[in-house]
């Protein structure tokens, strides 16, 4: 990320702006929401983007060699597989971060 640091007196502003832009600046914390949003978004992805395209694969590969449900059902339960361990994966990174967390906080007491 590119900041650009800028002496705000020079360009004429008030010291109240000036004030206001640097702790915008400072200000690096995430909102509290947002790291939730973020995972619900990587969780709801590793559902859905497998599904997704193992229908669309099946559903080709149906057309192209004329075995009309077993090539879509593979597919699709294949990647239902590969969803579920996805998801294992990233919930236990999750897990790993709260539990780091949960440390940080305790020893700081």
């Amino acid at each position: 990320m590119l900041v650009l640091k800028y002496n705000y007196q020079q360009v004429g502003l008030t010291s109240d702006v000036s004030n206001l832009f640097s702790k915008m600046e400072q200000k690096t914390e995430k909102p509290w929401w947002q790291p939730g949003l973020e995972m619900f978004a990587r969780f709801s992805a590793w559902i859905f983007a497998p599904v997704i395209a193992g229908a669309f694969l099946g559903r080709w590969l149906d057309r192209k060699y004329d075995m009309e449900p077993f090539l879509f059902l593979s597919t699709v339960g294949f990647a239902f597989f590969i969803s579920m361990f996805g998801l294992i994966i990233e919930v236990s990174k999750e897990y790993k971060k709260i539990e780091n967390d949960k440390s940080k906080i305790k020893n700081k007491k």
